[in-house]
């Protein structure tokens, strides 16, 4: 879910369908339970759908449970045992030689930038401009 304009993972608690607001537990502080609009929140898949080499997404570096912006850096392969793993590389994340290393993200932690060049929109269940099932 996003709050305070970080991703961060977190479990859902519990839905109110009747103002949309999810309750959701942050998986880092099981104590903090979080009220988040649907628009911010996002449900992560195993699957590499829509995502290759190039791509700017949203990974959870690894040991944490907070997402950062990265770039998937090597070809994205499916895996014959349903879990997929992504290589990306991390905003800022050079070593002491400059260099920025090719790290190992599970395919359910990487998502596409919602701010991104690309359809960013493809995993969101409305369009911000209008609802496209209005038009008659």
């Amino acid at each position: 879910g996003e709050e305070n304009g970080s991703w961060v993972l977190a479990a859902v608690s519990r839905y109110y369908p009747d103002s949309d607001i999810f309750e959701v537990q942050d998986e880092d502080d099981e104590s903090k339970l979080i009220k988040l609009p649907s628009e911010n929140v996002e449900r992560l898949e195993d699957s590499v759908e829509g995502l290759s080499k190039g791509d700017m997404v949203l990974a959870v570096f690894p040991d944490t449970t907070s997402f950062y912006r990265a770039t998937i850096s090597k070809p994205v392969k499916r895996s014959s045992q349903g879990t997929s793993e992504l290589f990306v590389q991390f905003e800022d994340d050079e070593d002491e030689t400059g260099r920025t290393p090719h790290r190992r993200v599970t395919a359910r932690y990487v998502m596409h930038s919602p701010d991104g060049d690309d359809d960013g929109n493809q995993y969101m269940d409305d369009d911000e401009e209008g609802d496209d099932d209005q038009h008659s």
